[in-house]
């Protein structure tokens, strides 16, 4: 692989100054493989590699570039720097970042992430940092609308997304486990997101509530693994927003029995005993244990009132057959199935008041 070193040289200040080492040991430079161009007239250093790119196609994409590119014209600006005939820009990226970025470019900033998984992350973490700080728009948008993908931020969605793969954190025990399928942690996504200046609640409230589900895989004595990438005003933020959230779940599983009085009691008044006490039999036998099961310490509150609703829909409310061969009348049955659902749904938009967002 080519290779060069850079010498010390005499320096005309009334010439462009060649790039030394007069400040360092002498250093070997290795040429990237495939972005390093003969006909390029820039050459990016980061580390050990080289990049030689064409100026104007970066200057195109990025303003960034484009400031590099092009002295100021002040006394105080540094005086350019070239290197084999060609501008010289020394940068303080890490290689396989700056490559990330330049395939991108290069590639007419398309990015192909079909899915996103715990061994593509790392890099679409380097694109969307990169993107960021050389400002390009359109790799950045394409890196979070991925985001957004693996995290909606409407429950339709939310539901669609866990039909389809529930996420996994810890690998499985199965010796066919591949890397794919392991899951990628929200406290990294998160940090991830507010390195690259991104405080938008449409995506970190979805983080902050899937964080908030890996709770029952913590483990003790704590490691601080789970939530040592966050900040300390976003781990302040996650341990409020969680207690609120446990508090109105716990809350919010109460049996509604107001849900089933009827309009006019005096009429039906035994009809409306029956409803009330077959809705706290159901609840007592069926919902509860469901919303209320510490397994795993209530850290699924969305996906358990999505279970109740199912489960209230497939028998009916307690099944047929109730107290003296009585049931929920049909009219209880359908106020109690929509409790069951706007209780879910106040609850997920509750998310960004509780993790103070609003």
């Amino acid at each position: 692989m080519p290779a060069d070193t850079c010498d010390d040289t005499t320096r005309d200040r009334k010439r462009p100054r060649t790039y030394s080492n007069a400040d360092e040991h002498r250093k070997i430079f290795t040429n990237h493989p495939t972005l390093y161009f003969e006909d390029g007239n820039v050459i990016l250093k980061c580390g050990w590699t080289l990049f030689c790119v064409h100026r104007s196609l970066l200057s195109k994409h990025s303003e960034v570039f484009r400031g590099l590119f092009t002295p100021a014209g002040s006394a105080e600006v540094k005086p350019q720097e070239f290197f084999r005939g060609c501008l010289f820009i020394a940068l303080d990226d890490n290689s396989d970042d700056m490559e990330s970025l330049l395939d991108i470019i290069y590639d007419g900033l398309q990015a192909d992430f079909p899915t996103l998984n715990a061994e593509n992350f790392p890099t679409m973490a380097a694109l969307l940092r990169m993107s960021t700080k050389y400002k390009l728009n359109r790799p950045r948008g394409a890196m979070l609308e991925l985001l957004r993908s693996e995290w909606p931020s409407t429950l339709p969605k939310y539901d669609a997304k866990a039909a389809l793969a529930p996420r996994c954190v810890n690998p499985p025990a199965e010796e066919s486990f591949s890397t794919k399928d392991l899951g990628i942690h929200p406290a990294g996504v998160i940090s991830l997101l507010r390195e690259c200046d991104y405080d938008s609640p449409d995506l970190l409230v979805p983080l902050f509530y899937s964080l908030s589900t890996c709770i029952f895989k913590f483990s003790l004595p704590p490691t601080g693994h789970n939530i040592s990438a966050l900040s300390p005003a976003d781990t302040e933020r996650f341990i409020i927003g969680l207690n609120k959230l446990r508090s109105l779940h716990a809350a919010n599983s109460q049996c509604p029995v107001y849900a089933v009085i009827h309009p006019s009691p005096d009429k039906d008044s035994r009809q409306s005993i029956l409803c009330q006490y077959e809705l706290l039999r159901y609840w007592h036998n069926t919902v509860g244990p469901q919303l209320l099961d510490m397994k795993d310490q209530m850290c699924h509150p969305i996906d358990d009132w999505g279970k109740v609703s199912q489960t209230a829909m497939a028998d009916g409310i307690g099944g047929n057959v109730g107290m003296a061969g009585e049931s929920l009348c049909s009219s209880c049955k359908v106020k109690v199935l929509n409790h069951i659902v706007l209780t879910r749904q106040k609850i997920w938009n509750a998310l960004p008041e509780l993790f103070g967002f609003n």
